[in-house]
């Protein structure tokens, strides 16, 4: 964290200094979508009226300035198309090294265990990003990012066969390795999405429907030998919605904590219901003030007995709902519309990667919350980047116009 706000810190000073006369250029495009972005940052000032916990508001103002400041770095500077897709690349290299880390360390664990305990289910979810210190979830987003990314730039632009060759391997590998941290819902949002886009560039009969089916069939084969190898896996993605449903209500003291599959659905229920139930009023309009989410929160789970929830200060398990419960209606909307606009116009032009990235977000929001600075920072970084190379491609751009005395 501390790293990741040095970085912050020292780009804004970087573009302060370098790039900032490239807003009157570039102003009329990107001005207006500068502000609905910013807008999820600056929410967060009114927030701070209705908030009892300031020192929580303050520290929210101070994580999420990167929805403010990347639009600022990305939108207004000289980065043309080549160097905003050599950015995303060197993300999917720094991704592929951690996740061979992670792979081998969680081997290496696994074949240090006693033969009688070892399992192949030691390579799998929370033991697979112990080195990474980062849930599942949000991993998986990255990793489903990087492998659309390298779809689509063999889909745009042209590659030497090694070249190719290596780009689809890697693709494969990270495949199985989604696979493998066992998170459901960005999993299932994962498969969704390829599986779509694949139909719809067939039905366009821009790649061979043939390939396409070849190429699914190969990959669901390995990926099912590796899943249904795992006893732990299949019992992951069984969501056991009944059994849930059955015991969401009951207290702690009456359900076996440590037996049931389903206690991941168990808490996500939990947290909508009393999410749900605190803007059943007028919160619904005003939200409860920037800081206060946790605090609201913890009466409804202590009341109904749940207490690791309440030790762990759970949230709302839903970005929607959290939104909501910080400012109202009002933060629910912007939030919806920092997503449903960009991919409107990434439909409009077509820029498959770019509404992949956004499908993916507005299903991994349904289950999580942006909490994390690591996929905040990846969120508002990314999306900026996408942004702008959507718009100088609609522009028919590859950076920047500025005057060359100026450059």
């Amino acid at each position: 964290m501390v790293v990741t706000k040095l970085f912050v810190a020292i780009s804004f000073i970087l573009w302060a200094v370098s790039s900032i006369k490239y807003i009157r250029y570039e102003w009329g495009v990107y001005g207006k979508f500068l502000f609905l972005f910013a807008s999820l940052y600056l929410i967060n000032i009114p927030g701070l009226i209705l908030t009892e916990d300031m020192d929580a508001g303050y520290l929210r103002l101070e994580s999420r300035l990167s929805y403010l400041i990347f639009p600022l770095l990305v939108f207004f500077s000289d980065l043309d198309r080549h160097q905003l897709r050599a950015i995303c690349y060197a993300f999917i290299v720094g991704l592929s090294i951690c996740s061979f880390i992670s792979l081998a360390e969680a081997g290496y664990n696994m074949l240090s265990a006693p033969p009688d305990v070892r399992s192949f289910d030691q390579i799998t979810y929370l033991n697979l990003v112990d080195f990474l210190d980062l849930h599942p979830s949000f991993v998986t987003v990255f990793v489903s990012f990087a492998v659309f990314f390298i779809a689509y730039d063999l889909y745009t632009y042209a590659a030497s066969t090694l070249k190719r060759g290596i780009l689809i391997g890697l693709a494969a590998y990270l495949c199985v390795f989604n696979f493998l941290l066992q998170s459901r819902a960005p999993l299932a949002a994962f498969v969704f999405i390829v599986l779509a886009f694949v139909l719809v560039l067939v039905i366009r009969s821009q790649i061979n429907a043939r390939m396409a089916i070849a190429g699914i069939i190969v990959l669901l084969v390995v990926v099912g030998i590796v899943v249904f190898n795992s006893k732990s896996v299949v019992t992951r993605m069984q969501l056991g919605l009944d059994d849930a449903a059955a015991i969401a209500m009951k207290s702690d003291f009456e359900i076996d904590n440590s037996a049931s599959s389903s206690l991941s659905t168990v808490y996500h229920l939990r947290s909508w219901y009393c999410a749900i139930d605190l803007l059943s009023d007028h919160h619904f309009f005003t939200g409860y003030g920037s800081g206060d989410e946790k605090d609201v929160l913890q009466p409804c789970y202590e009341s109904h007995g749940w207490v690791i929830m309440m030790h762990e200060r759970q949230n709302a398990h839903n970005e929607y709902l959290s939104s909501m419960i910080r400012t109202g209606i009002t933060e629910l909307l912007l939030l919806v519309g920092c997503l449903f606009i960009p991919c409107l116009m990434a439909l409009r032009s077509q820029n498959y990667l770019y509404v992949a990235f956004l499908l993916m977000w507005m299903a991994t929001f349904l289950f999580n919350t942006l909490n994390l600075q690591s996929a905040l920072f990846f969120f508002t970084m990314f999306n900026a980047i996408l942004f702008r190379m959507m718009k100088l491609n609609q522009l028919g751009r590859t950076d920047i116009q500025v005057p060359n005395k100026e450059r």
